[in-house]
């Protein structure tokens, strides 16, 4: 969304550090060092979180909707210590997907709605 909308540079280092983060997310769970992770997700959330921030203010008028989809993984909190923590078999793995997808379309919803408009 960030290089479509505002600059390709910006997407670019974004899409980086995502296709990064996935390649670890994928080793770390066929090879089951998923406490590697925890020491992954500051340094992922900061490259991410600062390009959809400079792709907020960059635009005018600014894209509210960038700040969202960086900030979607929190949902998985409601996962780990909240009320859906006990869940087990097929229901583990769905509910975490559909809490991060839902602010992650609603995010590239808004962005859309603005840049169409």
């Amino acid at each position: 969304m960030i290089a479509a909308v505002v600059s390709f540079r910006h997407g670019h280092l974004a899409g980086i550090a995502a296709a990064a983060m996935t390649g670890c997310c994928t080793t770390a769970i066929f090879r089951d060092h998923q406490d590697n992770l925890r020491g992954l997700i500051p340094v992922y959330f900061v490259l991410v979180g600062g390009c959809a921030f400079v792709g907020f203010m960059e635009p005018e008028p600014p894209q509210v909707g960038l700040l969202i989809i960086p900030a979607a993984p929190l949902a998985l909190w409601a996962c780990v210590a909240g009320p859906l923590a006990n869940k087990s078999g097929w229901m583990s793995y769905a509910i975490p997907a559909v809490l991060v997808a839902v602010p992650m379309i609603a995010g590239i919803v808004v962005v859309a709605a603005r840049y169409a408009g």
